[in-house]
Formats: structure tokens, sequence, C-alpha cells
């Protein structure tokens, strides 16, 4: 980027890089889990689009994320809840006088 003036013309290239780039919580592509194809590009433009029998089922993709994203969650909360002590619950009788 040449100065601070002309950011907003890289904006769709930093856009692409970000669709396209792995993501670590759901294992794959924003790009590849919406659409069922890892593109192509060339100097940032749609080089080819693969052939139709290589496009995978975007269903089954987001299914198999959404139970990688449940099982992370389950894990992180059995960690948490081992670490943590529940607070303990006190009982509070009326005083008369």
């Amino acid at each position: 980027m040449g100065s601070d003036r002309t950011w907003d013309r890289h904006i769709s290239d930093v856009e692409c890089h970000l669709n396209n780039a792995y993501n670590k919580t759901i294992g794959d592509t924003p790009f590849h889990v919406l659409f069922g194809y890892y593109p192509s590009f060339r100097d940032g433009v749609l080089h080819h689009v693969t052939k139709v029998d290589e496009w995978d089922s975007t269903a089954e993709i987001q299914n198999k994320i959404r139970e990688r994203i449940t099982k992370e969650h389950q894990m992180w909360k059995q960690r948490y809840d081992s670490r943590h002590v529940k607070p303990m619950q006190l009982v509070l009788e009326k005083w008369c006088s």
C-alpha cells in the first residue's frame, strides 16, 4: 500500500486473502465452506473454476464444521470446569430478635 490515502483500493485483495486463508476453528477456508471448492487465483483474479465433479457438498462441509465446533466447545468447557470450583451456596436464615 503506497500511502494512507489509498488503503481503500486494497480492500478487495484483503477480502480475497481472508476468505481463502485457512481458519483453525473451522478447519478449512471460508470460501470452501460456502461454495464447496478451492478457487485458483492469479494476481487476485479468479484464474479458473474447477470442474463440477470436483465440488464438495457445502451441506456436508458445514455439518462437519458444526460437529467440530461442538466438540471444541465441549473440550474447552470440560477444561474450564476442571480448573474452576463451583461456588458454595450459602443458606441464610432469618435472625429473630
